[in-house]
């Protein structure tokens, strides 16, 4: 579309949609309001990405954050969980150069590194060899962008030596060509943030209120206004999880969709983004497709 060039625009992806991987479609099938366009599809088909690739591309996506869960601690991952919709769809896909793609990494309900010998040995490694090194990984400024949500996990772990890894990634990523990394966090801006290495920020929703304007203009300025990371501005629609909990929420509104956008295009980035780096004109949407959880596009 007309301008999309103009902004960069990304949002998060949940791979839960294969049948027999975790809940699959069953517990949605009840709600017709949660039917997706594509119907009942499965993720793991190039075709399935394609038709999401084609979607995204037409209204002005620049790239997918893919969830991604280890499965292994300490030792080499040949697979990793929940992996369909990124390594056997997208990575196949015809037109996924249309929509770039990062990674998201869960670390609050997946495997994590043992110590540091286990994120250098095993960790970066595979990264580098089955994502960053891909063309189509996302990259701002020429740095990869790379999402974590569930951070505070690795404090248990690393402890404040957790800027030491993502320095370390940092360095390791340059033999490759690139300028570094961004890191995000998935949350708001706070001293701990920047303490563990992080970049900025952003929201993976804004829970069950997240589906009005005025509480995701709010969410955002609240975190802002703690300036130790940048934060990245998020519009949320909502948590309707009704499939999972069996109780229904408000979704946000077209028109509050378009509300939002307008102010962060107009007032939030030129007013809080620095110009001239990767902050600028950079926002997110949350997220596209957590249809059991209600948080979806």
């Amino acid at each position: 579309p007309d301008g999309a060039d103009n902004y960069t625009i990304g949002l998060n992806v949940c791979p839960l949609w294969v049948n027999g991987d975790h809940w699959g479609w069953a517990c949605n099938t009840p709600f017709d309001d949660i039917k997706p366009v594509l119907g009942y599809y499965d993720e793991g088909l190039p075709e399935t990405a394609d038709w999401e690739n084609k979607f995204m591309a037409e209204h002005g996506i620049d790239f997918q954050a893919f969830c991604w869960y280890a499965t292994t601690s300490n030792a080499p991952m040949k697979t990793t969980r929940l992996a369909d919709q990124l390594d056997e769809a997208y990575l196949h896909s015809k037109y996924g150069d249309k929509v770039k793609f990062c990674l998201l990494w869960e670390a609050a309900n997946a495997a994590r590194p043992a110590n540091s010998e286990a994120f250098r040995n095993y960790y970066v490694p595979y990264w580098i060899e089955n994502y960053f090194t891909d063309p189509r990984y996302m990259t701002i400024n020429n740095k990869l962008v790379f999402s974590i949500f569930g951070a505070d996990n690795l404090i248990s772990i690393f402890g404040t030596g957790l800027k030491d890894e993502f320095d370390y990634m940092r360095e390791e990523v340059k033999k490759l060509g690139f300028d570094g990394m961004i890191y995000l966090v998935c949350g708001t801006s706070s001293q701990a943030a920047a303490d563990m290495g992080f970049d900025g920020c952003y929201a993976y929703n804004w829970g069950k209120e997240g589906y009005t304007f005025e509480h995701n203009r709010k969410s955002i300025l609240a975190s802002a206004d703690n300036k130790a990371v940048y934060t990245v501005p998020t519009v949320s629609v909502g948590f309707n999880s009704i499939p999972w909990h069996g109780i229904r929420y408000p979704m946000m509104s077209v028109d509050d969709f378009k509300t939002a956008h307008t102010w962060i295009r107009d007032e939030y980035l030129p007013t809080y983004a620095a110009k001239g780096t990767w902050q600028e004109k950079f926002s997110m949407i949350s997220t596209w497709n957590e249809y059991g959880e209600g948080t979806y596009i």
